[in-house]
């Protein structure tokens, strides 16, 4: 048997990391992906502008509040990589990131257009201000298979089709 024909035998019989865990990677940006939002973004963010200047007369406080105002809804306009793997969630903007393992999600629930992963929190109002939407309407089974398989006590839906059914 020739040389190449064994190495190919050895790659076969032992398959890469990758093949073994599924990764899902994918980018969302809610601006491109939803035209009418930017619209609403837009014009929000000029009437914004413009009622603060015309009730301070401070074109600054009109910038600062523009400012304030990207600081707390940068996943609008930013586009966001979510990746699923065996180990967790990571959530990318930039070079700046998070990571979520399994073990700190508590709850994934079903959203309109995506999952929302709930990590371990004292309450449920902390749950929800560290918890991570993530907009996977067109990859939901795909991302739903994935919960179930690495942290199955989080997936509340099933749970749910279990108790009805």
């Amino acid at each position: 048997m020739s040389e190449a024909s064994t190495k190919t035998d050895v790659r076969l019989a032992m398959p890469d990391a990758k093949d073994r865990a599924q990764v899902e990677r994918w980018t969302s940006h809610r601006l491109r992906d939803d035209p009418a939002l930017s619209w609403v973004c837009g014009g929000l963010a000029v009437l914004m502008l413009m009622l603060v200047i015309g009730t301070t007369g401070k074109w600054y406080l009109g910038l600062l509040a523009l400012g304030a105002a990207a600081v707390v809804f940068w996943r609008l306009y930013l586009p966001v990589t979510y990746e699923l793997d065996a180990r967790g969630l990571r959530q990318t903007v930039w070079k700046f990131g998070r990571f979520v393992p399994w073990k700190q999600v508590d709850r994934a629930e079903l959203s309109q257009h995506g999952v929302l992963l709930l990590p371990q929190a004292g309450n449920e109002l902390f749950a929800r201000l560290r918890s991570i939407h993530v907009p996977c309407s067109d990859r939901l089974v795909t991302i739903q298979r994935i919960i179930e398989v690495q942290a199955p006590w989080a997936a509340t839906w099933a749970r749910d089709e279990q108790s009805v059914g």
